[in-house]
């Protein structure tokens, strides 16, 4: 079983926003903070890149 907790979120600009969420469960290391980087058009998700968080 895993879990995400968003842990924080910013909006970049007009049009990118990232949503940082801690994700818990039974994989090696057991915790991982990835940014969810979201690029909108049109009131709608045009992109969605899942990459680890950056420091």
């Amino acid at each position: 079983m895993t879990t995400t907790t968003p842990i924080g979120a910013r909006r970049v600009d007009d049009t990118h926003a990232v949503v940082t969420v801690r994700l818990e469960g039974t994989f090696p290391g057991g915790v991982a903070e990835l940014d969810y980087r979201f690029a909108l058009r049109d009131d709608l998700v045009a992109e969605l890149v899942i990459a680890g968080h950056e420091s």
